[in-house]
């Protein structure tokens, strides 16, 4: 009996996929040092440029893709989660998508889609170096069709 290799890789959104965020953190911020130095504002504007800080924390916590030899995973949610699981050998289609930007960061989204539905079961936005998780599941599926036959 064959020894069946393991593989799990656990991934969150990337940090840098916030950059939008990010910059709107950084310039409430500004706007919030600014007021308080020249028109003494209250405390709570300064507290206001957490806000977008706080936004990018729970929207990365809450998403976390899994990649392992026989099947992959979404799971969403903080407290209450939503888990969608495709096995290798019922994933139809993987599509990367990048922006021009995105390419840029090194960062896309991966889509998979499973032979029993026209829809993306797994949509997954800001994942690092897509293209190469691509064809890392790509690898599995072809493994688990070889082991079939």
């Amino acid at each position: 009996m064959e020894q069946q290799e393991t593989f799990e890789k656990r991934m969150r959104p990337a940090w840098r996929s916030f950059l939008t965020w990010w910059i709107l953190s950084v310039a409430v911020a500004a706007l919030a040092v600014f007021l308080s130095v020249r028109y003494t504002a209250p405390w709570w504007t300064v507290a206001v440029a957490l806000i977008p800080v706080v936004v990018i924390m729970l929207k990365r916590c809450s998403t976390e893709f899994i990649v392992k030899h026989d099947e992959v995973t979404l799971e969403k949610g903080l407290f209450a989660k939503n888990s969608v699981e495709v096995g290798m050998p019922q994933i139809r289609t993987i599509e990367v998508r990048q922006t021009v930007f995105q390419r840029m960061l090194g960062i896309g989204d991966i889509m998979i889609a499973s032979s029993g539905t026209d829809t993306y079961e797994i949509i997954v936005s800001g994942i690092e170096e897509p293209k190469e998780l691509r064809d890392v599941i790509q690898g599995f599926q072809r493994r688990a069709a070889s082991a079939a036959e």
